[in-house]
């Protein structure tokens, strides 16, 4: 049985990521979070069950070229009660696009089922980011997966909460 951080995980890309997307979020929209903030994931060897459930945050960023308003559905894991967003792109050589809006504008909101907040997106740096790292990776393989087929650096982000909206 090959390990775990050796699995092949489907990713969509191009057009088909694009429709998931925005399907994603316009059930997350329309049911206030009663479907897309909780999706079904293979438990990846931690349960004697074959699913589990992966929490999915709305995230809305201003872009760092146009200064619009981007929102996109992320997963997001609690982490020594922290929030956490992983920038992984599923392994892909760049950056998703909301990680570059919020360096540049760290100021974001949060929905997370009906609850919406304002927060700071702070990246986590150095053995902050080792250890929430390990954390990640033991709950959930795929991100050790993914970090193997990239060379950079795979960035954590904790929301602050700064107020409510």
């Amino acid at each position: 049985m090959p390990a775990l951080t050796d699995r092949k995980y489907f990713t969509p890309s191009g057009r088909t990521l694009a429709w998931i997307t925005k399907t994603h979020l316009w059930l997350y929209e329309r049911t206030g979070g009663r479907l897309g903030a909780a999706l079904p994931q293979l438990s990846e060897g931690h349960s004697r069950l074959p699913l589990r459930l992966m929490h999915v945050l709305l995230l809305t960023t201003r872009g760092k070229k146009t200064g619009l308003l981007r929102t996109v559905p992320l997963p997001y894991f609690v982490l020594e009660g922290r929030d956490v967003l992983v920038a992984s792109f599923a392994g892909g050589d760049q950056n998703p696009a909301w990680y570059g809006n919020l360096v540049v504008t760290p100021e974001v909101t949060v929905r997370r089922g009906r609850e919406v907040f304002r927060a700071r997106a702070v990246p986590i740096e150095a053995a902050d980011r080792e250890r929430l790292w390990s954390l990640l990776v033991a709950e959930w393989p795929r991100y050790a997966t993914y970090q193997k087929k990239t060379t950079r650096e795979i960035p954590l982000v904790e929301l602050v909460r700064s107020g409510l909206e």
